[in-house]
């Protein structure tokens, strides 16, 4: 039984036993609309996806990108296995954190007049399906701003303010890394600086005294796409209005293995080549094999051009 079906049951009995005789409970509702929209998530509102352009996106880069994954996910797309919806409760957690992002980029940094990104005009929005049919914003014929935020103090009604902040694409094409970023921050007489917004419950907001690790890594994909030598990773408690944020330069010792997987992954493309298992994948029980989508199909091939040509048979 799927962990998001469970939920549900486990949501409904719970309110079950809490109502009383002739009692109406919306909790029930929230889950099955939550479970409805684990399934049917919408794309990003630009309608881009770097999934379907085949680059290697910073967040997983940053969490250890293994180069012969990432080829047989590009190869064989078909074979890899497919991930289940979030849990209705991940996914709040996760719709939670885009709230986030949305108060501190249009709401708080566009209208201080420090945030540096792409804006459109809600008076001027053009909603048009993507290629799988869903809506999204059509960024060619809306009005579209790149810049500081124009026009910060005009509101169209109930607070909701004329330009909205839509987050810009970063490329390498050396390194084939693709994603979007959350801005620029341009302040006076500080550095230009890449923006990443992280939300953090309360625990692990109080004990940050430094980014965590994948958080610096990302940061510096991000300054070695746009070229920058500097990042600011501001934490946003989600149970509090509480703020704090961390400076990060550009780190080579960080960026080399990151940029080192990337680059064997695209060569092996390139040559038609899979690269070694990892030495770690080489149990099928280890830890990374077992979370690995792509584990069955690397597991029943070899490396090089041999490899290369009987996956593409599988």
């Amino acid at each position: 039984m799927g962990s998001t079906l469970k939920s549900l049951i486990r949501s409904t009995r719970n309110q079950r036993e809490l109502a009383k005789d002739g009692d109406f409970t919306l909790t029930t509702k929230l889950e099955e609309y939550f479970l409805w929209y684990s399934r049917n998530q919408p794309p990003r509102p630009d309608g881009e996806s770097w999934e379907t352009e085949k680059v290697w996106h910073p967040s997983s880069i940053s969490r250890g990108m293994c180069p012969r994954a990432a080829q047989i996910q590009t190869v064989r797309k078909d074979l890899v296995e497919k991930r289940s919806p979030p849990d209705p409760g991940l996914l709040r957690i996760f719709m939670l954190g885009n709230a986030i992002h949305h108060l501190y980029q249009t709401n708080v940094l566009g209208p201080m007049g420090v945030l540096w990104g792409r804006w459109v005009n809600l008076e001027k929005i053009v909603i048009s399906p993507d290629g799988r049919g869903r809506p999204t914003i059509d960024m060619e014929q809306s009005e579209v701003h790149e810049g500081f935020m124009p026009e910060p103090q005009v509101f169209m009604f109930d607070g909701l303010r004329k330009w909205m902040h839509v987050e810009f694409s970063v490329w390498s094409e050396e390194y084939n890394i693709g994603g979007h970023t959350d801005g620029i921050l341009k302040i006076d007489e500080w550095p230009d600086a890449i923006l990443e917004v992280k939300s953090a419950n309360e625990r692990s907001f109080n004990y940050r005294t430094e980014p965590m690790g994948y958080h610096i890594s990302q940061a510096n994909l991000y300054m070695e796409c746009e070229k920058l030598e500097h990042a600011l990773v501001l934490y946003v408690d989600k149970n509090r209005p509480m703020e704090k944020d961390f400076w990060i330069t550009k780190d080579q010792q960080v960026l080399k293995p990151m940029l080192e997987a990337c680059d064997k992954a695209n060569k092996g493309i390139k040559r038609e080549e899979l690269t070694p298992m990892l030495t770690e994948c080489k149990r099928s029980n280890s830890a990374r094999c077992r979370k690995c989508p792509a584990a069955k199909a690397c597991l029943a091939v070899g490396a090089g051009s041999v490899g290369w040509k009987k996956l593409e048979k599988l």
